[in-house]
């Protein structure tokens, strides 16, 4: 019990630092592409190129970051991405011309590499139940997320969108000194972790496909949601964000809710039943009528990332050696953002071109593809280490 309270203690830093850097992160992305366009002047083409250089060098970067990790504190990593962060926030606040945007947007793609491989490597290195300590995590970023849309909306309100900015940098740096003030436990015999070790492969193989299936399907629901609210229903930007906040405030409560399942029903029937959950939510989309019922559905699929994102993570730390989680993170992440890049794409062109219940069908069938696969991708990706 004591352990586990020194170890809970320990990453009470990680935790105060993702809700700090998370939440302007997501409102970040939320607004960067109308600031762009509305204050900047942006054409739909330098818009997307915007998004697309943050995208690309954080993917870019990922493993860069997870190699780093395993070489020198995480924190240190994670502190190093979350003062990166900060100077990206400065630099779209005093942003006037694309060419400072596109800088700023790859210099904030890769500190986010850094920040997010390194803190969790950091949580899985120095956790004793990577369970619960994810879920932990999970709950703490998610509830940094929706505080920062209502406290960004009002600083939107009243400073624009360069005070939005300033402020989302001096969360970063709050974040930054957090993680610098954070020590590593020691392990118990006083021996140093194992050096040496390498991540292994089995993130390439079905793993990383359920990987990129069930997050790509997320996004694909996420950005088609927000067509459809802005063209079907008319909505703006605050009643827009209104409509993910059950979801979002959900995110914050249910992942140690839901971890009581991998528990219970091991790995495979966690993810298993969240691609269900997932694939349940996508249908249950296609028959909303209006933004209300939206927005209840979207609670559904909150439960299905509870229980998913955590499990996989803490499947990750408990197979990977100590010494590699960094690698392991870093590639974990790069099969996210894979993901969420296709299943972007994909919501834009399948919205358009089929339009909304279309794109809820696609997301069903890749959740259910998912619920298929998951069993025999865990028992492979365990099965690795066995060997």
């Amino acid at each position: 019990m004591a352990a586990d309270a020194d170890a809970r203690r320990q990453l009470s830093g990680p935790a105060w630092a993702a809700a700090l850097l998370n939440g302007p992160l997501e409102f970040a992305e939320f607004i960067i592409p109308i600031w762009a366009s509305s204050a900047l002047g942006g054409s739909p083409a330098e818009v997307g190129a915007v998004l697309a250089v943050f995208s690309i060098a954080a993917l870019a970067t990922r493993r860069l970051a997870g190699r780093t990790s395993d070489k020198r504190p995480a924190q240190t990593v994670a502190a190093l991405g979350a003062g990166g962060l900060a100077l990206g926030f400065v630099g779209y606040a005093t942003a006037e011309t694309l060419p400072h945007v596109l800088l700023a947007a790859g210099l904030a793609g890769v500190s986010s590499s850094f920040f997010w491989v390194g803190l969790r490597a950091f949580v899985a290195r120095n956790s004793a139940r990577p369970g619960q300590d994810f879920a932990h995590l999970m709950s703490w970023e998610e509830t940094g997320a929706w505080v920062a849309f209502l406290a960004g909306l009002s600083v939107l309100n009243s400073a624009g969108y360069p005070g939005v900015f300033l402020a989302a940098a001096g969360c970063a740096a709050a974040g930054c000194a957090v993680l610098l003030g954070t020590r590593a436990r020691s392990d118990p015999d006083g021996s140093a972790p194992e050096t040496g070790a390498h991540a292994r492969p089995s993130h390439r193989g079905l793993f990383s496909a359920t990987i990129v299936l069930v997050h790509g399907a997320e996004a694909l629901m996420g950005l088609a949601l927000l067509i459809h609210l802005q063209s079907r229903f008319g909505l703006e930007l605050g009643q827009i964000a209104l409509v993910y906040l059950p979801g979002a405030i959900a995110l914050g409560v249910l992942p140690g809710v839901m971890q009581r399942i991998p528990q219970r029903c091991g790995f495979a029937g966690a993810m298993t039943g969240a691609a269900i959950l997932s694939a349940l939510f996508a249908v249950a989309m296609a028959f909303g009528t209006a933004p209300v019922h939206l927005g209840i559905a979207w609670v559904l699929q909150a439960a299905a990332l509870s229980l998913l994102i955590p499990a996989q993570q803490a499947l990750i730390a408990e197979n990977e050696p100590r010494s590699a989680h960094g690698q392991a993170f870093g590639t974990f992440e790069a099969w996210v953002l894979a993901g969420v890049a296709g299943g972007s794409l994909a919501g834009g062109v399948v919205y358009q071109t089929g339009g909304w219940v279309l794109c809820c069908v696609v997301a069903a069938a890749a959740s259910v593809a998912c619920a298929l696969a998951a069993p025999r991708a865990v028992a492979k990706f365990t099965a690795t280490k066995a060997a």
